[in-house]
Order: structure tokens, then C-alpha cells, then sequence
């Protein structure tokens, strides 16, 4: 018989960038709900040394490791022992092995997926011993962690229908697509082909896990910005390869703040 299976999904805390209020926030939501899932949806880090765009911060790599850490450590700690920890990477977390970011020959000894040291100290200990973080960047069925009919993705759009679309894509039918990336909460929704002709896809995001001021968006849009989470249900095992004809998942998206 199938087993229900429930989830926490989180994003974007672009560590050491957190809201630190929200993250506690976060940690009541994770003890209410108890899950037997705690997802990262990737964009932990800032990788502000990786950045393409000049830099007025202060902080350095091993700043950022150590606050991703913490804040890894903080959010399982609130989950049951039993809990499985899964960080999806973001493309700010991808940044950091890309070309023309860091130079090639330093890149495998700075990445957050190797062991790294500061004064003694592994400072990505949690990271790398309590939570899977197998799962690639890829704008692909690769890039995809999946509980029976519900998929969780970091986000590889940023349009106004970017999570639908995606969850066309990327997703399964009568399944749930979960990301982040745009900072923008979005309820469980239907994807449409017309206002009158609903697809067999849906989609939420979780908003994203950061402070919400920063200065590159002071002239853009960041009405939609907003701090949040996306809960739920599904019926994760005791499903064969082929996927069941309607719908075994429940969720909700909380909304802790808006910008």
C-alpha cells in the first residue's frame, strides 16, 4: 500500500544574505509539520565571489560556507531525526564551477561540494555529511528531485509564467512542481493551456529565504518578492514506474512576508 510521505520545501536563502527571522519562522513551520522531507531549493549560497557583476560586499567565500552551515544545521535540527535532507543547487550555488567565473584552476579547490577548512574547522560539514546535494543544475529531467507525482526544482526561468511552464516541462502529469528562484510566492496553481482549457500540471513556489533589500532591484519590480515555504503531502512510496492517473498529493504555500 502506498505510504503518504510530507514535505517542507524551502529557497534562496543566499547565505550569508538570510533573514535570519525568517529562517526561525522556517523552524516552526518544520517542527509543526514534522516532515519525513526537508527540501533546499537551492540558491543556499550567494557565491558573490563567483559573480559576474562588480561587488560592494565585504563578505568572503569562506564567510558565505560557514553561514550556509549554520543555517543547514539550524533547519534539520528542527525536523524530525528521521528526516531526509535534500539541497537542490541553484544557479548562484552553480556559479561558482561555471566558466569565466572562477579561474579553472582554483574551482575544484573552492566548490562547496569538496571539504572546506577555515582555521582548523570544516565549515561545510553539514552540508556534506547530513544532506544530499547529488542533484545537478540542469535544465532537465536531471535536475529534478521527485516524490511520486511531485517534483522539486531551484528554477531555471524568471518570466511571469515561468513556473507553469516549467512545470510542463519538467514536471509530471496530475503532479506537483515545487521551485523558487524568482523570490515570488505562488500558491498551488493549474497550469492553462486557455483560461478554459486546464492542463494536468501544477505548479507552487516557495518564494525565496533572504533579506529582502538589495540594491540591483531598486529599479526593477520586487512587488512579488516574498519570504515563504510550500508544505505538504504525497503518496511517495508504493508507486511503480507508472504514474498514477490522478492526483496523490496535497500542499499549500505559506507566506510568511511580502517585500
Amino acid at each position: 500500500m502506498p505510504v503518504s510521505t510530507k514535505f517542507v520545501a524551502f529557497g534562496c536563502p543566499h547565505a550569508p544574505l538570510q533573514d535570519n527571522d525568517h529562517i526561525e519562522w522556517l523552524c516552526g513551520v518544520i517542527k509543526k509539520h514534522k516532515p519525513d522531507y526537508l527540501l533546499c531549493l537551492g540558491d543556499l549560497h550567494e557565491m558573490d565571489s563567483a559573480s559576474r557583476w562588480p561587488s560592494e560586499y565585504d563578505f568572503s567565500l569562506h564567510d558565505e560556507y560557514i553561514a550556509a552551515n549554520e543555517l543547514l544545521r539550524k533547519v534539520r535540527m528542527s525536523a524530525p531525526k528521521s528526516c531526509n535532507c535534500v539541497l537542490l543547487p541553484g544557479n548562484h550555488d552553480d556559479n561558482l564551477m561555471e566558466i569565466g567565473r572562477v579561474n579553472h584552476k582554483l574551482r575544484d579547490l573552492t566548490c562547496w561540494r569538496q571539504q572546506q577548512w577555515y582555521e582548523s574547522k570544516w565549515i561545510n560539514e553539514e552540508l556534506l555529511t547530513k544532506w544530499n546535494h547529488k542533484t545537478p543544475y540542469d535544465y532537465s529531467s536531471k535536475g529534478v528531485f521527485r516524490l511520486g507525482q511531485v517534483s522539486f526544482i531551484h528554477g531555471y526561468e524568471a518570466s511571469q509564467s515561468a513556473d507553469e511552464i516549467q512545470s510542463i516541462l519538467l514536471g509530471v502529469p496530475e503532479g506537483l512542481t515545487v521551485g523558487s528562484h524568482t523570490h515570488k510566492p505562488v500558491a498551488v496553481s493549474q497550469a492553462l493551456k486557455t483560461k478554459q482549457v486546464p492542463l494536468p500540471f501544477y505548479y507552487a513556489n516557495t518564494g525565496c529565504s533572504r533579506t529582502m533589500e538589495c540594491s540591483y532591484m531598486k529599479r526593477k519590480r520586487q512587488n512579488q518578492w516574498g519570504q515563504g515555504a510550500v508544505i505538504g503531502d504525497c503518496m511517495a512510496k508504493g508507486i511503480g514506474a507508472v504514474m498514477p492517473t490522478s492526483k496523490q498529493w496535497n500542499a499549500e504555500t505559506l507566506v510568511r512576508s511580502m517585500y
